[in-house]
This record gives C-alpha cells, sequence and structure tokens, in this order.
C-alpha cells in the first residue's frame, strides 16, 4: 500500500526533504484541495494517473531504462507531486511544474529546497521562510530589551522549530540581533541556546577560543563529548562570533560539561 499522508507538520517536511528530494525528486507541483472536495479522491485519483503506486523494484527499472518516477506526499489540504529526470507524462501533463533547486517548496512556515554543498552535490536544505523569519524579528524585537534574561531565553527555546541545521543558523542569527540590542542597552545578554540545539559534529568544526560561559550540564560518557572547539559564523547579513567549548572531565567521566558563549 503506497503511503502519502503525513499527519504532522514535522512528518511532511522530513518526508520531503529527507526520502524524496535527497533521491533526486527535484521537479514538483503543489497545490491545495478546495474545501468541499474529498481529499481521499483527489490523492486516488493523482496516484492512478501518474502510476505512483509501484514497488521499489519498479521504480528502479524505470531508472535504469531511464524513464522517471513520481512521488506523491499530502498533508491536511496541501499536496506536492514530485519527479526525477526522465520521460514522463507529467512534464506534459504538469507543463508549469518548478525545479526545487530554483524554487523551494514552501510550506507552514518552512522553505525546503536543494542547494549544492561544498562537495559538490546537491543536497536536501530545510530552513525558516522569509515571512517566518520576518514574524520571529518582529515578535523578539518587543521582548529584546526585557530585563529578565531567563525568561528571554525560554523563549528562543520555545520557538516552534525543527532544528535543521540551516534552521539552527537562522535562530542564531535572531539571537544575535537580540544580543546586539541588548549590549547597547546595557543588558545581560542572552546565552547560546542549550546544547541540544546543536550537534555534536557542529560543536565539533568551530574555530577561534575566546570567552566561555556554562550554559547546560548533562548526563553523558566522556568518549561522546566532542574537541575543545570554536567557530566564527557569518549567519546571512550578521556577523557572529559563537564561542563554544565543550568538554568531558567530571566525576570519574560520567557528566559532560558543555560551555557556550555567544559574544558580537
Amino acid at each position: 500500500m503506497y503511503r502519502y499522508r503525513a499527519t504532522s507538520i514535522e512528518g511532511f517536511v522530513q518526508q520531503l526533504a529527507v526520502s524524496y528530494v535527497t533521491h533526486g525528486y527535484w521537479f514538483y507541483v503543489s497545490g491545495w484541495i478546495p474545501e468541499g472536495k474529498d481529499p481521499d479522491k483527489t490523492d486516488a485519483k493523482l496516484i492512478e494517473r501518474y502510476g505512483i503506486d509501484v514497488s521499489k523494484w519498479t521504480r528502479c527499472r524505470r531508472k535504469k531504462a531511464g524513464l522517471a518516477n513520481v512521488q506523491y506526499l499530502r498533508h491536511d489540504r496541501f499536496f506536492v507531486l514530485l519527479t526525477t529526470h526522465g520521460q514522463h507524462s507529467f512534464f506534459v501533463q504538469e507543463p508549469d511544474f518548478r525545479d526545487i533547486r530554483e524554487k523551494p517548496i514552501e510550506f507552514a512556515g518552512y522553505s525546503i529546497g536543494c542547494r549544492r554543498g561544498q562537495d559538490g552535490r546537491d543536497h536536501a536544505s530545510v530552513r525558516l521562510s522569509r515571512w517566518r523569519v520576518r514574524s520571529l524579528q518582529e515578535r523578539l524585537a518587543g521582548l529584546a530589551l526585557r530585563p529578565d534574561v531567563d525568561r528571554l531565553a525560554a523563549v528562543f527555546r520555545r520557538l516552534p522549530a525543527t532544528p535543521y541545521a540551516p534552521v539552527r543558523r537562522q535562530l542564531l542569527q535572531l539571537l544575535g540581533q537580540v544580543n546586539r540590542r541588548r549590549k547597547v542597552a546595557g543588558l545581560e545578554q542572552v546565552p547560546v541556546i542549550d546544547r541540544h540545539l546543536f550537534s555534536s559534529e557542529e560543536l565539533y568544526h568551530v574555530r577561534g577560543l575566546r570567552q566561555v560561559d556554562i550554559v547546560h550540564d548533562v548526563q553523558g560518557s566522556a568518549h561522546r563529548a566532542p574537541n575543545l572547539l570554536v567557530p566564527e559564523m557569518v549567519c546571512g547579513d550578521v556577523h557572529m562570533d559563537l564561542v563554544i567549548e565543550a568538554f568531558a572531565v567530571m566525576e570519574h567521566a560520567s557528566h559532560r560539561l558543555l560551555v557556550c558563549l555567544a559574544d558580537w
């Protein structure tokens, strides 16, 4: 049975980016099923029209023969049809299709696209859409100069965003904008959002040690702790010195202490 319905926004974004865009499904059409129209009937019609409900072996044979494969995904009333390179009736019946490498799919505040990495290959990219970033900037601008730094840090932790790497960088950019305003006003800086926002790899690939500030203390084994590191990051047009130091030497190596500070 072909599975195409995502029950959550996060599941939709993950399936689209990780399972489809990563595997070359770059050409797409998207839309909304109108109110009053049965979504199940629309699903069945599109799946049958484009021959989507086939096995992975059939898809493999089609790919070897130079034919394109099509996938269908829907959350609530928003749907997307995606296809790979090759021959398919999709390109004839959907002449207004778009290339996700040039025009990302925007849905529920996320922008799902495909970008060329440093390795020269195309990779799926999930980031916050421009309008959502602007919305967060406006919201945080009204909170930036509040004296209670703990409550402001809690606001950052509760921001409803799945922490993909580009999203994390966008959140750090927002944090930088808030801290620059607080520094001018002589207020205490909001610490870097706690370590769960960062992967070990991100902590590992940082350069330029400066000042440190303890942010979070967690249980963990010593061999999993990253090395001492530190970066200088440029997020969009905002220059940030993100300082992160991590070490694991505590009570028989059973605790890991992560040390971070954003300093502008």
